[in-house]
């Protein structure tokens, strides 16, 4: 009999925290759809977890703030470092955002508006010292 009623308590609890982990989400969710804007972000770094498990590390700027987000490494294996990737953002808490995986964005202007610099162009030159081709454009952040 009282391992029934620690089984059920046990399972009311598990019940309880379910519940709030999804109503959470879903508020999460909802204010981003009510309040959604878009802006450019950059992928940073990949964070490895303790279990196994490793993470995209981005930040992108609102109003001359810098925000951070992570996402699952693990689901995503495509995405690179240094790339730049369309955000949702709330504007009301721009800490609810999440990051559009598969709308890169390579367009140089809509970089540089959402708050990225120009910093380096690296070009690759024949033995002779003429111009073959830009290799790559690095950006920092503000």
């Amino acid at each position: 009999m009282k391992n029934d009623i620690k089984f059920f308590i046990a399972l009311t609890i598990i019940g309880i925290i379910f519940a709030y982990l999804t109503y959470h989400s879903n508020q999460k969710n909802n204010e981003l759809e009510k309040f959604k804007q878009t802006t450019v972000g950059k992928i940073n770094r990949i964070d490895y977890g303790n279990k196994g498990g490793s993470s995209f590390v981005y930040s992108f700027f609102i109003e001359n703030k810098m925000y951070v987000g992570r996402i699952s490494r693990d689901k995503n294996p495509y995405i690179k470092i240094n790339n730049f990737y369309k955000i949702e953002y709330s504007s009301k808490n721009p800490h609810i955002n999440k990051l559009i995986m598969d709308e890169e964005v390579t367009d140089s202007v809509k970089i540089m508006n959402a708050g990225y610099q120009k910093k380096t162009k690296f070009y690759k030159y024949d033995n002779f010292g003429n111009f073959l081709k830009e290799i790559d454009t690095l950006y920092f952040e503000r």
